[in-house]
């Protein structure tokens, strides 16, 4: 084998920073909820997806006009609600316990505690959000304000919604809800939009990125570290440290292996997200038959690897069957034969 072949998965590549972060995020995510980290340090990896989710998502939200960006709003709330009420559904009938609200994606105003596995009031709180901008963009005329100066439209935004977070807190103690409530997290998802005005549209001075790490850095301060919250100083933590990755290295360069790695995670996040609670029941269960208890040498570091490597491979699959019913010509052959036969039948 040519020496280039061996060394090719070596070999650096690209990737941006804004990939990481979300395959950092669900990893973080599944180490905090496997108990591979402390629980004092643990929690945070939601908030960096909803920064990495925010950024992503500000790239394709404010291509058209504001109808065009509710219309992307509502797409984006199906596609995450739609699986995850199945999922919690599916939950419910196999536990037989089951909370309507949860299913209206409106419990997290009312309980922390929920029936299905995964930890739906993501969804929950991102489709209410998605919701609310969709009703926003078109009555205010946001993303033609936007288009035309987006880094002040998307900065008073910002403010809005931090300010709007900071008087919830000082009014509201919502440490019952674990802090699980939209206008809260709000904040966090436009910091993202706001790395992506400054950072990702244009390139961006050294004095720009200074001043948006120092906006965005002091804004985590504030939300976690001044003001109540559940967890507050881990969450502050990690999404500082993500803010500094991604404004001092918006791209990265890794060995190619590293890279597809790390790809593969940031596509099957979603499935990680809703499935990785399913797989520790699965492996609980399994232990529980062998009757080797929980406690064994590397049981954390099972569940941890199993809840990142079976969905992800749960999405390999999936994808590929889907790509290869577009591209095989399978369904054509399919809808072809369904148009002949009630004609031979005729």
């Amino acid at each position: 084998m040519p020496p280039c072949e061996r060394t090719s998965w070596l070999a650096p590549r690209s990737i941006e920073a804004v990939a990481v972060l979300r395959s950092f995020g669900i990893a973080l995510v599944v180490a905090n909820h496997c108990h591979l980290s402390p629980r004092a340090i643990g929690p945070g990896g939601l908030n960096v997806l909803l920064f990495a989710s925010g950024a992503t998502s500000a790239r394709v939200a404010f291509a058209g006009d504001s109808r065009r960006s509710a219309a992307q709003f509502l797409r984006f709330a199906a596609l995450v609600a739609v699986p995850s009420i199945l999922l919690a559904a599916a939950t419910g009938i196999a536990l037989r316990q089951f909370d309507p609200w949860e299913l209206l994606l409106v419990s997290n105003w009312l309980q922390a505690s929920r029936v299905a596995l995964f930890p739906i009031w993501y969804t929950q709180v991102m489709v209410q959000i998605m919701i609310g901008l969709a009703v926003l963009f078109p009555l205010l005329h946001l993303t033609e304000r936007i288009r035309a100066r987006p880094t002040a439209t998307i900065g008073a935004l910002f403010a809005v919604a931090l300010a709007a977070a900071a008087v919830s807190k000082l009014m509201w103690d919502t440490t019952e809800l674990a802090d699980k409530l939209p206008h809260l997290v709000l904040w966090n998802l436009l910091a993202g939009w706001l790395y992506w005005a400054v950072m990702v549209r244009r390139e961006a001075a050294p004095t720009e990125r200074a001043a948006l790490l120092a906006v965005l850095a002091g804004t985590a301060g504030l939300m976690y570290l001044v003001l109540p919250a559940v967890y507050g100083t881990a969450r502050f933590t990690w999404l500082a440290a993500a803010l500094v990755l991604t404004v001092a290295v918006p791209e990265l360069r890794l060995p190619r292996l590293a890279r597809h790695v790390l790809l593969l995670i940031n596509n099957g996040t979603f499935f990680v997200f809703l499935f990785h609670y399913y797989v520790f029941s699965a492996i609980t269960n399994i232990e529980a038959r062998l009757g080797i208890g929980q406690h064994y040498p590397g049981a954390t570091a099972l569940r941890f690897a199993a809840g990142l490597v079976v969905p992800i491979a749960g999405w390999v699959v999936i994808t590929a069957t889907r790509r290869a019913w577009q591209t095989t010509g399978v369904r054509e052959t399919m809808l072809a034969r369904r148009r002949v036969v009630p004609a031979a039948a005729g």
